[in-house]
């Protein structure tokens, strides 16, 4: 369907002369339009208009569009070719403008696509940062605490040397005591 957008009027496709245009993919041309069918107004006054064309126009004899063309004198043959041969330009330019939108949508959406990537390396990249500081603190940690341990064995070594000698002490002053005692 298409839109005037004046009046916001819908034409379906096969539907009054315009609609039938778009079906048939082929010009309608009116010729010896009635009095007050439609009149064209300047600041001076009203004219009406004597021949009116209907025309469709295509990319690749795919619809595009329908416009139409009114005429205060009737259009001649000569017109009437060159409008036909200027409708494959039309569909042309206006599939050239419609596929320029497309790409430039595309283009919007890959570059937000592309800020949206970057925008989480950046965060995977602040991530990898707190990791690899997690990481160095977790290390340094685990020397302290490897490092403490060492330093417990050394003073469990040491207790427990000290608990030998003075277990051997001990034992040497009980024989001693024993012996003074046998004496």
């Amino acid at each position: 369907f298409a839109s005037n957008s004046e009046s916001n009027i819908e034409i379906i496709i096969g539907e009054g002369l315009v609609g039938q245009a778009a079906l048939d993919k082929e010009i309608i041309n009116i010729k010896d339009v009635p009095v007050g069918y439609l009149d064209v107004k300047s600041s001076l006054g009203n004219v009406g208009v004597q021949d009116l064309l209907i025309v469709p126009f295509k990319f690749e004899n795919e619809l595009m569009g329908v416009f139409e063309l009114a005429g205060l004198n009737k259009f001649t043959e000569k017109e009437i070719n060159f409008i036909k041969a200027a409708t494959e330009n039309i569909g042309i330019a206006i599939n050239s403008a419609i596929q320029r939108v497309k790409i430039k949508q595309l283009l919007e959406e890959t570059q937000a696509q592309s800020e949206e990537l970057q925008a989480q390396t950046e965060e995977l990249r602040s991530q990898e940062e707190e990791l690899r500081a997690s990481n160095e603190e977790l290390e340094e940690k685990n020397q302290t605490l490897q490092a403490a341990e060492e330093k417990l064995k050394a003073q469990q070594a040491e207790i427990e040397a000290s608990l030998e000698e003075l277990e051997e002490k001990t034992n040497e002053l009980e024989r001693e005591k024993a012996e003074f005692d046998r004496k």
